[in-house]
């Protein structure tokens, strides 16, 4: 194997590790985007946190970060707004 070989071996090694932190990153992303989604609905419907928890089996600390969140954007509830807020403060 020449240098050159090498070389591009492992760039490209390097570009399928990037595409699969960035896969890995977009699937946690629509994961906390869908969860958002479901407290935000459930808070709608004047849910307490408790009952919120209870529903999607969720860590009432996960939900409560959420909620705390969410309350600066009732009553309309700019999800993707709430994802950046909760990224930023992790």
């Amino acid at each position: 194997m020449t240098m050159e070989e090498r070389d591009r071996q492992i760039k490209e090694e390097g570009r399928e590790e990037g595409r699969q932190e960035g896969r890995q990153m977009g699937q946690q992303e629509g994961r906390w985007l869908s969860l958002i989604s479901l407290v935000c609905r459930k808070l709608k419907r004047n849910k307490s946190l408790e009952a919120i928890a209870a529903e999607l089996e969720e860590d009432p600390a996960v939900i409560r970060q959420i909620c705390d969140v969410a309350a600066a954007f009732a009553p309309d509830y700019d999800e993707p707004a709430i994802l950046s807020v909760i990224s930023e403060n992790s």
